[in-house]
């Protein structure tokens, strides 16, 4: 329902002026958003969570009866090219640790995070063969979440 390059104001905006259409049913939604709100310097952590948790409530609303999953950002540099984990990293750390703790207490939401230490050379360093420009994952970086992904939604609808 997104398209490359929305913030989760443009994703929000997708959801309330019919962008999720009535006949589509899903068990589960997934929410990936965040990542582009990250260059906007005066959007804190707390600022861009309650957005993506905003975007869900919008969803829940929509589709009670789905279960909605809000994952977690990925490790990304501060620009296309770089794969050095800088201050876009440290801020969409943030962002995860206040997505988990808000979550928890949200019966209707699941957190999700994907197992970054596959993506990473080290702690200050995004791997090149797991993405392609240092803030996209390549086909071998989408194997890698996908795997984590999939035995999430497996267990969820279990």
């Amino acid at each position: 329902m997104g398209a490359a390059g929305d913030t989760i104001q443009n994703l929000k905006w997708h959801v309330q002026n019919g962008y999720f259409p009535e006949t589509i049913n899903p068990k589960i939604v997934w929410i990936l958003i965040g990542t582009n709100n990250l260059e906007i310097p005066c959007l804190s952590p707390a600022n861009i969570s309650l957005g993506i948790l905003d975007v869900a409530y919008l969803v829940h609303n929509l589709r009670p009866n789905a279960t909605i999953v809000v994952q977690g950002l990925l490790p990304l540099g501060d620009e296309l090219g770089n794969f050095t984990l800088r201050d876009f990293w440290r801020k969409a750390q943030g962002i995860n640790t206040l997505l988990k703790s808000m979550i928890q207490n949200i019966s209707f939401l699941h957190y999700y995070e994907a197992t970054t230490e596959e993506l990473l050379v080290s702690e200050r360093e995004i791997s090149e063969h797991h993405s392609r420009d240092g803030v996209h994952p390549s086909t071998v970086g989408y194997d890698v979440i996908g795997k984590g992904v999939e035995a999430e939604i497996l267990q969820l609808l279990s």
